[in-house]
């Protein structure tokens, strides 16, 4: 497995982080979604989480979110301070339906955290469309053949 170093390295620069609460993926033993402090970390490719921002500097993430041009985000309807983003997990066998376009749901301290989030995550996901979008044309570019 690779150190949490190596994969930070290839995830692009740190655009933003901070501790949120996370909603849990699945139910508890009584079917209560429960929500929980983490801490997370918004790259240019990968969206993480650790159980602490001490954990952000020696262990794996708890659940990484690979960040490209079908990236979903915003404002959640659970309560004003909530919001969303739905992507692809890491980790999951490639056939799994599970890892495809899970829904992570999140609440912030404060509407204007929340809208800083939504905005960070703005940016993250229009660099992946903007590199989406120069590598088609490069492809397209290359596929072409020029007559002099």
């Amino acid at each position: 497995m690779e150190s949490p170093t190596n994969n930070k390295a290839s995830w692009g620069e740190l655009l933003f982080s901070g501790s949120l609460e996370k909603r849990s993926l699945g139910r508890n033993a009584i079917s209560i979604k429960n929500w929980k402090r983490r801490y997370f970390e918004l790259y240019e490719t990968r969206f993480v989480y650790y159980l602490s921002s001490c954990d952000a500097l020696t262990t794996e993430p708890k659940g990484t979110f690979i960040l490209d041009e079908s990236t979903e985000f915003g404002n959640a309807k659970l309560s004003p301070f909530c919001l969303f983003v739905k992507a692809d997990m890491k980790g999951f066998e490639e056939n799994s339906a599970r890892g495809k376009n899970q829904k992570l749901y999140m609440r912030s301290e404060s509407c204007s955290m929340k809208e800083e989030w939504i905005a960070a995550l703005k940016i993250a996901v229009d660099m992946r469309k903007e590199v989406s979008s120069c590598f088609f044309l490069l492809m397209l570019m290359s596929s072409l053949h020029f007559v002099h």
